[in-house]
Formats: C-alpha cells, structure tokens, sequence
C-alpha cells in the first residue's frame, strides 16, 4: 500500500480502525432544506449551516467528508487536528443524459484532485450513479470517471472513497444494484479503497458477510444514511457491521433538524451540540463491532502491510 493512502486510513478512523465519519458535502440537498422554510441565500446560507455543523460535531467523529464549493478551504479552520478530512470531487447532482438512458456523475473540476491534494485532506470521495439497466454508453462513461478518478488519486497518493448511488433498480431490487456495482469497481484498475453504499436492510436481506466480502474483493465499506430517522439508521447500521461494515459515513441523519433554526448560527449550533451530539453519539454506539480497516480480507492485518 501507498504510505500516503495508508496514512489516509489512519487519519480518517478512530483508534481502533473503524471509522465514524460525518458528511456534509450536501449541496443540492441542503438548499432543498432551507427551501422548506424560506428562500436560499447563496452562498451565505449553506456556508453557515456547513459552519454550524463543523464547529459542534467535527470533535467527536474521526474524519469529516465536506464539498471543495461553499466554504472551503477556509472552513478546515473549524476542524480539529485530530479529525480527518475528506473532499467530494463531483458536482452536485448529475446530467441526465438526452441520448442515451441514465445518470452521469461530473468532476467539480479538472484540477481538483489536485486542489485537494494541495489542500492538505486525507482522501477524495466521488459520488458515483448507478444502474445496471442504465445504457452501455452511460455505463462505459461511469466506469471511465471512477477509473480516472483513481489513477489519479494513486498518483498523488490519496485514499480514495467512492460512494455509489443507485437508481432505477425495478425489477432486479435495489440489492442488487448495489452489489453488482461494488463487484465491478473492486477490481483493481479502478484503484478504490473504500465504498460508501447505501445500506442493506435488516430482515428483507438474505446476504450474509461472505457475499459481501466476495463482491468487494474484501476491500472495507461503510454505509451512507440517506437522512433516515435516527433510530431507523442505528438498527441498520448495527445489522451492517454484523454483515462485515467498517462503520458509517452519515450525514442528515445527524444534523438536518438544524436546518429549521437558519435564521439563528446560535440556535443551530445549540441544537446541534446537543441533539446533533446525542443522535451521533446514538449511532455511534450502533457501530461499536464495526470491522477495523485493517482487518478486512484485502489487508489482512497490520502486520502484514507493506508501505511503498
């Protein structure tokens, strides 16, 4: 392994190698928030809510995933030495394609992973959309971005996270989307180190962690809470790590109440101190038998890691 993406692990996990990550790359989806109670100000608004939010919970989880758009790189400000960071490289949202059938993922971008290199955070994620009932060429350009993405993050040493969403899942199940994707970008030509998938559910899924780790070629995976009820998120993600999850990336989850108070950067961050920590806390505690990184399949153990 790259000592740079090996440092990358370290740095965005706790001390045992789980990691208790809070996202708030949220753009599209935090202006649709504020827009359930009044009109957006942009920039102004989303900054605030992104400030909020890092100044109260970036303390208690190990790393946070932030966008390269409102805030930043002055808001690293607000994030302690001891949490990582993590930078989204796509733009928000996606193009939906006029000739051909499916979703498309875009870089913010030429440079920035490069920008985030210079930056000095721990790891890139790209979010990227996907359906096998998509069209070929929608899906050749998919595998294109994920793969350039990670040749790229290789040559600058960077831990490199891909969290895939899928959609348009009928007949085959959203299940299964989800797995074939996490199979196809295991493979090793696109240089992923770690998935952010959405979860599997407790009850309806038959899976168990063999078919996991075979898909993933045992590399490490933490599940997204696609702002699920907080107590809803605990018990998935308890089944999650039970079915071999290195614990959880989660964002509304946690903090999207806040966004009620936007008119008071007081209030918000009174909330979010407390019923923000309370809920973090709750679903921390949900991942206590997450797998450490380190102990996945693909790695085997820190004794046998060798650095380049």
């Amino acid at each position: 392994m790259k000592a740079g993406k090996y440092m990358g692990f370290k740095r965005i996990s706790n001390s045992l190698g789980q990691f208790e990550m809070l996202a708030l790359d949220q753009r599209g989806a935090l202006r649709r928030l504020i827009s359930a109670f009044r009109e957006v100000r942009e920039p102004e608004d989303l900054i605030s809510v992104k400030t909020a939010i890092l100044k109260t919970l970036s303390k208690s989880v190990s790393a946070v995933l932030i966008d390269p758009e409102f805030g930043f790189p002055d808001n690293l400000r607000h994030v302690p030495a001891r949490t990582g960071v993590i930078v989204a490289v796509e733009k928000t949202g996606y193009v939906e394609s006029m000739e051909e059938k499916g979703r498309l993922s875009e870089l913010v971008s030429e440079d920035i992973i490069e920008r985030v290199k210079l930056s000095g955070a721990d790891a890139v994620k790209l979010l990227l959309y996907w359906s096998e009932n998509a069209s070929e060429k929608v899906k050749a350009q998919q595998m294109k971005i994920t793969g350039e993405v990670g040749k790229r993050c290789e040559e600058q040493g960077l831990l490199y996270i891909l969290e895939v969403v899928t959609y348009d899942t009928a007949p085959q199940g959203r299940e299964f989307h989800v797995m074939s994707s996490v199979k196809l970008f295991s493979r090793d030509e696109y240089r992923v180190d770690l998935f952010k998938i959405e979860p599997f559910e407790p009850v309806k899924s038959s899976l168990t962690r063999s078919d996991v780790q075979q898909a993933a070629q045992g590399k490490p995976w933490v599940i997204l809470s696609g702002g699920m009820d907080v107590f809803d998120f605990a018990k998935t993600l308890e089944f999650n790590c039970s079915l071999g999850a290195s614990g959880f990336l989660g964002g509304r989850v946690i903090w999207k109440k806040a966004v009620e108070l936007i008119d008071s950067q007081d209030l918000m961050e009174e909330y979010l101190s407390t019923s923000g920590i309370y809920s973090l806390e709750m679903i921390k505690e949900a991942s206590k038998r997450a797998i450490p990184y380190y102990l996945t399949p693909h790695i085997g153990g820190h004794e046998r890691l060798t650095l380049e």
